[in-house]
């Protein structure tokens, strides 16, 4: 099994960004102020977050 996209789901944007940019991925997809994609360091992988207003204990993670 080969897994090619998550997104997270967070509540606070510019420090959600950040954080991910400092651990060094890279923004492929900037959407502000709701969406933004990564790719990672090594791979074809990439991860994303996302401002959806749902509670975060509702759907913090969806797979693809």
């Amino acid at each position: 099994m080969r897994l090619n996209h998550v997104t997270l789901i967070v509540s606070e944007f510019d420090r959600s960004i950040a954080f991910y940019t400092k651990l060094g991925l890279t923004p492929i997809v900037l959407e502000e102020p709701r969406y933004v994609r990564f790719t990672l360091p090594n791979g074809d992988e990439t991860i994303s977050l996302e401002v959806t207003g749902e509670a975060m204990s509702e759907s913090p993670v969806q797979l693809y």
